[in-house]
This record gives structure tokens, C-alpha cells and sequence, in this order.
């Protein structure tokens, strides 16, 4: 009876009976809680075993060790604490070049002082490494080809998955025992390509539009009835003011001002080219208004509290120390693996909200306002949301530069499944061509397919008259199917952060060893975090619509 009362007092937005979405969502939260006072007990209970690299004393007032095995966290959390004061001598840099100096004058100095601190931190030859690299991508760009640009591309970004070339970029570091100097090198230059990439495509791109405003203006000139040919040429401007303005936005200065922009350099997020390039020439006239700088101070102080927090949450879950010890991982229930892997999926998110968070605080103070850090991956359950959401950069990167050149924005079905598939092949090429990417990649692929195929089925008019009619129904057959897929996603998240072996053991433990009776417990708590997540979504469109 009360749940009745709900159902007929429930508010228009929502879809099913009040009593039946809030028990999804208690079952959600109840879900999390349990998995994650299971991961909290096995590290009590295990925390003894661990030891060496992976773990160190922690904070003195916690008495308690800290799991340290996270190298990537480990790297640039130290990093950072060591290069931060040249991130305020870069940003007074920049104010006085910008009010002093016009602008290639800025653009120079500011690309100096980034040289020399790079030079200073990862060496003279991993810096000239990075300069030859776009160096030659810009000499191949004057040939004005996409094709060779894209050739030469995944060439020099497949020298970062030959083993000879590897041992040769290895024997251009110092040697030390965590071997820093190198992954900074290997780090570094993978998002330095995906610059040089944007840059290159970008020019080759506008070098185009400019052949093609010489051939649309040629008839303007002996023709009378310019009216259609206005349509077609719709920009007013000289043959030479264009050229003047390639000179301007796409010299080698350019390039290199764009690859070696010091705040985004080591961690992002990448921002393309034309972004870029459009910011930098508005910051030469733009000061920070009052609202901006109470923005940016607040976005620092949730980077420093979410750093801190962090380093606070590591002395009591060791996510990451369960990660390298398989035999461990082997050993322990289900539950606790759940939770090992949403602890560690939540931890990765954190952690790149705070490597993109902490160089975008400075890049917005010197008037450049990077893609957004991770939204919180707790409720979502579509693979097209998880790409969309976390590495924004990197999305857009692929969006426009692969998905969209190829007509996946306006194909068919078919279509956008191909183009998709371009776009998996080189995030599998640019991550490293290893076996736990690829299945990382094809898990990905597989459900972005099916989604599309949802989003098609769901055009049909029968479909659409049933979800009309009956929505509550139609929302419990979707959250349904989708039960299963979000477990997929899951667990080739667990696959790419952890690596093949951790992969396989989550896949051996829940999947395969599993019994019907676990297995249908997985599905019916998906089921209900699938409407816990959908719920939220509707919640998130009406608070976007309001503000």
C-alpha cells in the first residue's frame, strides 16, 4: 500500500514508483559501502605481507604504512613538489611578457624559459629527442598531406612500442633505481606526439581552406552575378592577409610554443591545436576577472584536497598493493575483489583529476582553460560516457581528428562502427601495443558497438511507441540489458589498470569459477546500479537545465 501512495504521489520526472528507485539506490550505496569495509579489512589482514618498494612508513599521527606501489601517483606527486616553484616563475613570466612585449616576443620568451627548465629536468638529449620529433612532423606537414602526416604519426609513435628502439631511447636517460628518468621520457613524449599531431593536421587543414578560398574567389572577380558565388565564399578577407595569418599561427614557433607549453606539459590534459592557438591570441588582451580568479583559487584548493586525500585514504585501503601481489589477489572472496577493483578504478580517477587538475590551475591563470579533469565515474554505465567524461582531451583529440574526418558524425550505422574501430586502432597504437591494451581496446570496441546498435534499435517506431507507452517498463528492460554490458565495462577497466594477469583473475574469479548463484547476484546488483545511475543522470540534466 505505501508503495502505492508513492507511485501516485511521484514527481513527473520521475519514471518508475518512488519506493522502487530509492530501494535501487539504497542498494547502490549499501553495495559500496560493503565492498569497500571488505577491501578495508583485507588490508588490515594483509597489509603485514607487504613490504619493500610497494610500502612505506606513512603519516606519524596515523601509525600506519602507506601503500606506495602506485608508480605513475609516486612519480608525479614528487614531481610536482619539486617543480612547483617554477610554475610560479613561469606564470609572473608570463604576466610581465604579456603586458611588456608584444606578442611573438612572448611567445619566445615563455618558449625559452620552458626549454631551459625541461632541459633541466629530463636532460638535453630526451629534449632533443622531442624537438627532432616535431621538427620533422612540421617539415612533412609543408608537403600538405593528412595521409603523411597520419603515416609519419603512428610511425614515430610505434618507436615507442619496438623493443630496439625502446633500448635506445632507454640508453638516452640517466639511469636510476626506479628508472624515473625514463618513464618521463616514454610519458612525455606520448602526449608531446599527440601535439605535434593536432598542430600538423591543424595546419594542413587550413592550408586547404586557403586553396580553396583562392579557387572559389578567382570567379568573383570576372563575374557579375556573384550572389551564389558569395555563398560559397562567404570570408571577405586578401589572399595575402590569409597567408600572413599562416605565417603567424603556424610557424615553427608556433609549433614549438604549443608542444612545450611548460603547465600542460608533463601530465595535460591536452588541449588540440586550434583551442590552443585561439586562447593564446585572447589572453594577449585578457585580464582575469574577479569571478575567474575566485574560480581558479577554488579549483586549487580542491586539487590540494584531493592530493591530500589521496595520500590519507592510501594509509588504510591498499588498492594498489593488491594489484602486484597475484597471489594474494587469488586468494581472496569476491566481495573483496569487487571492491579492490572499484576502489582502484575511483583511486585512477582521482589521481588524473589531480595530474590534470594542479598544470590547469596554472595554464587558467596564464589565460588557458584546458579540457576538464574526470567527472566522477561512480555512475556511469556506458562505455560512450566513460570516454566522453574522463580523458576529455583525448576524446576530442579522436573526435576530431579520426571520427569525424571519416564521416562517423554523419554515416550510417555501419559507418560510425568502422570509424569507431579507426579510433580504438590508435588509442591501442598510442597506449602501447601490449595484450592487456588490446583487450582493453577490443572490450571497449565490443560495447561501443552495442550501444550504437541500442541507439539503432531504439529508432524503430515500435520500439519508440512501447517506450512511449510504457516507459517504466521499457526502463527496466534497458537497465536489463545493460546490466551485463556495465559489468563488461568494469571489468576491462580492472583489465586496464591492473594489467592482463589482474584482468584474468577478476574474469576467472567472478566469470568462470563463479556460481549461478554469485552470478545472478552480480546482474541483479548491476540491475539496480544501472537505475541508480540512470536516476542520477536525470538528476544531473534538470540541475544543468536550472543553472
Amino acid at each position: 500500500m505505501e508503495c502505492k501512495k508513492k507511485t501516485n504521489t511521484k514527481k513527473p520526472w520521475m519514471i518508475l514508483p518512488a519506493c522502487e528507485t530509492y530501494f535501487y539506490i539504497s542498494v547502490h550505496i549499501s553495495v559500496v559501502a560493503y565492498i569497500t569495509y571488505c577491501v578495508y579489512i583485507a588490508s588490515n589482514k594483509y597489509g603485514a605481507f607487504f613490504g619493500g618498494i610497494d610500502f612505506q612508513s606513512g603519516w606519524a599521527f596515523i601509525k600506519r604504512g602507506k601503500d606506495n606501489s602506485d608508480f605513475e601517483w609516486y612519480f608525479f606527486y614528487n614531481l610536482f613538489w619539486s617543480i612547483y616553484p617554477s610554475f610560479f616563475a613561469y606564470i609572473a613570466l608570463d604576466w610581465i611578457a604579456s603586458r611588456h612585449l608584444s606578442f611573438i616576443y612572448r611567445k619566445m620568451v615563455c618558449l625559452s624559459f620552458s626549454l631551459i627548465l625541461l632541459i633541466y629536468l629530463l636532460g638535453w638529449k630526451t629534449m632533443l629527442l622531442q624537438v627532432v620529433h616535431c621538427t620533422v612532423m612540421y617539415l612533412v606537414c609543408l608537403l600538405q598531406s593528412k595521409s603523411l602526416v597520419w603515416i609519419l604519426s603512428i610511425a614515430l609513435i610505434s618507436t615507442l612500442n619496438i623493443p630496439t628502439c625502446v633500448t635506445w631511447m632507454n640508453s638516452l636517460t640517466p639511469e636510476d633505481s626506479r628508472r624515473n628518468s625514463y618513464y618521463a621520457l616514454m610519458a612525455t613524449l606520448s602526449l608531446t606526439h599527440l601535439r605535434y599531431t593536432s598542430f600538423c593536421l591543424e595546419r594542413v587543414e587550413f592550408s586547404s581552406s586557403i586553396k580553396q578560398y583562392v579557387v572559389c574567389k578567382a570567379p568573383l572577380q570576372q563575374s557579375a552575378k556573384t550572389k551564389q558565388n558569395e555563398s560559397a565564399c562567404p570570408t571577405r578577407k586578401t589572399d595575402e592577409e590569409m597567408k600572413q595569418k599562416e605565417e603567424v599561427h603556424f610557424s615553427l614557433l608556433d609549433a614549438f610554443s604549443y608542444c612545450f607549453y611548460y603547465p600542460l606539459f608533463f601530465t595535460g590534459p591536452i588541449i588540440t591545436y586550434d583551442d590552443f592557438s585561439k586562447q593564446m591570441n585572447e589572453s594577449e588582451k585578457k585580464t582575469l576577472k574577479a569571478s575567474e580568479l575566485k574560480s581558479i583559487a577554488f579549483r586549487a584548493i580542491r586539487v590540494i584536497f584531493w592530493t591530500f586525500f589521496i595520500e590519507f585514504i592510501l594509509h588504510f585501503l591498499y588498492v594498489n598493493a593488491f594489484q602486484h601481489n597475484v597471489s594474494t589477489l587469488e586468494n581472496i572472496d569476491q566481495w573483496t575483489l569487487w571492491g579492490i577493483g572499484y576502489c582502484q578504478s575511483h583511486f585512477f580517477m582521482i589521481k588524473y583529476w589531480v595530474l590534470f587538475g594542479l598544470p590547469s590551475v596554472v595554464a587558467r591563470i596564464c589565460g588557458i582553460v584546458p579540457p576538464e579533469g574526470p567527472n566522477y565515474v561512480g555512475h556511469i554505465y556506458k562505455y560512450s560516457d566513460m570516454w566522453k567524461c574522463f580523458d576529455r582531451g583525448m576524446y576530442n583529440f579522436i573526435k576530431r581528428y579520426i571520427y569525424v574526418p571519416l564521416g562517423g558524425s554523419k554515416g550510417n550505422t555501419l559507418q560510425r562502427l568502422v570509424c569507431s574501430a579507426s579510433c580504438f586502432i590508435f588509442v591501442f597504437i598510442w597506449h602501447g601495443t601490449e595484450y592487456y591494451i588490446f583487450i582493453w581496446t577490443l572490450l571497449n570496441f565490443i560495447g561501443i558497438s552495442l550501444e550504437v546498435f541500442g541507439n539503432w534499435v531504439n529508432k524503430h517506431t515500435a520500439v519508440f511507441h512501447f517506450k512511449t507507452s510504457m516507459p517504466a517498463v521499457y526502463r527496466r528492460i534497458q537497465c536489463f540489458v545493460a546490466a551485463p554490458i556495465a559489468i563488461m565495462s568494469i571489468l576491462s577497466t580492472f583489465c586496464f589498470v591492473g594489467g592482463s594477469s589482474i584482468g584474468n583473475i577478476y574474469y576467472q574469479t567472478i566469470i568462470v569459477k563463479g556460481s549461478m548463484k554469485s552470478l545472478l547476484t552480480n546482474l541483479f546488483i548491476m540491475y539496480c546500479c544501472v537505475n541508480s545511475s540512470m536516476e542520477i543522470d536525470k538528476w544531473l540534466e534538470r540541475k544543468q537545465k536550472k543553472d
